[in-house]
């Protein structure tokens, strides 16, 4: 049988041990509290796009509500603040060494200016005429090879032309002269014969080896001959024209004479290349003035164009078109180194002789210059 007190006490312990088990778990404050988070978070990701948070554990299943994912921003690149730790150097690659591409021809050295003292003196220890006719007319092509141009140009051409009167204009044949040789003369030749073969004149066969007729000569007998043909370059500017032999070994221009000449006035002399027009050297030319139209019979000492005439034909597009130029004599002596023809070349009495003679028709040129 319960008593009463002993009801009293317990019910008092039973609240007791209710209240200790109390303290022990409430779980609805949790609930509550979590249930707030879960709402608060849901509504904060609803409105950013958030992806809404996990499921909740499986013994107690939550719907998921699959939401697309907003794309996910690009991750800055993150700067490092150290220092960058060199490179290491490439390694040299061996390349396959291309073959030398061949290499245009070194500048040859430009030879020391020598001085005409040194000059003369080589000339004369050499004891060759030949050899020195080579190298003076080589100066005369590169005129820095002199310590004075200019006078060593006018020194040389002085000397050669000592030279030559030997080598060219005497009737001495040297065995080692390139641009000479002797000749037997043979049944049925002829000077014009001879002269053609040569690419010379018989004018200057006749005249070199002292020949009085030039339709008596004797087979057998020996002849100089020069290896023509004689070519001209004349230099307006200083009113010479000068003489050439081509060396047969390599073509090389060498140098023989001079002659001073007169030009046209007002500058009309032309200038270019000309050929010895062949049929048109004369000798007691008559001449029609083409200003007046007066002729002037032959043998006339009143001829204003002398004793002899050289036509000239254009050779090159400058002068292809140009007729009427001429190389030709004069009576007015004073006119060499003059511009005072018509436009033709005038010279001298003997060098207008002796250039009837060089020059060879429709072989020999004249090259008119500056």
């Amino acid at each position: 049988m319960v008593l009463d007190s002993q009801l009293a006490r317990g019910g008092q312990r039973s609240r007791q041990m209710l209240s200790k088990r109390g303290r022990r778990f409430r779980p609805l404050p949790f609930v509550l509290v979590a249930a707030v988070a879960v709402l608060a978070w849901y509504l904060v990701s609803r409105d950013s796009g958030a992806t809404p948070p996990p499921a909740p554990p499986a013994d107690a299943p939550t719907p998921v509500v699959q939401t697309p994912s907003p794309p996910t921003p690009p991750t800055p690149p993150v700067v490092d603040q150290r220092e960058p730790e060199p490179e290491p150097e490439p390694t040299p690659v061996a390349s396959p060494t291309p073959e030398p591409e061949p290499a245009d021809d070194p500048p040859q050295p430009q030879p020391e200016p020598t001085p005409l003292n040194t000059l003369l003196e080589q000339l004369e220890k050499t004891n060759d005429p030949v050899k020195a006719r080579r190298m003076l007319s080589e100066m005369l092509t590169h005129a820095n090879q002199f310590d004075d141009p200019r006078r060593g140009r006018i020194k040389a051409r002085q000397i050669l032309t000592n030279i030559n009167l030997d080598l060219i204009y005497s009737r001495k044949v040297f065995p080692n002269d390139p641009l000479t040789e002797q000749y037997t003369i043979k049944r049925g030749d002829a000077l014009v014969k001879i002269a053609r073969r040569y690419k010379t004149t018989p004018q200057l066969l006749q005249w070199i080896n002292g020949i009085k007729s030039p339709d008596r000569i004797v087979a057998g007998k020996a002849l100089k001959v020069i290896k023509g043909p004689f070519h001209a370059a004349v230099y307006k500017s200083d009113f010479r024209m000068d003489f050439y032999l081509a060396d047969p070994a390599d073509g090389a221009m060498l140098y023989i004479n001079s002659v001073r000449v007169g030009l046209g006035e007002d500058d009309s002399t032309p200038e270019g290349r000309f050929i010895v027009r062949p049929g048109a050297k004369v000798t007691n030319p008559q001449w029609t003035d083409p200003r007046n139209g007066k002729v002037w019979a032959p043998d006339n000492p009143e001829n204003p164009i002398g004793e002899y005439w050289i036509g000239l034909e254009g050779a090159d597009e400058q002068t292809s078109d140009l007729v009427g130029y001429g190389i030709h004599g004069t009576i007015e002596p004073d006119s060499i180194g003059r511009q005072m023809s018509m436009g033709c070349i005038r010279l001298g009495d003997r060098d207008i002789a002796l250039t009837f003679r060089l020059l060879a028709q429709g072989e020999s040129t004249v090259t008119i210059l500056r």
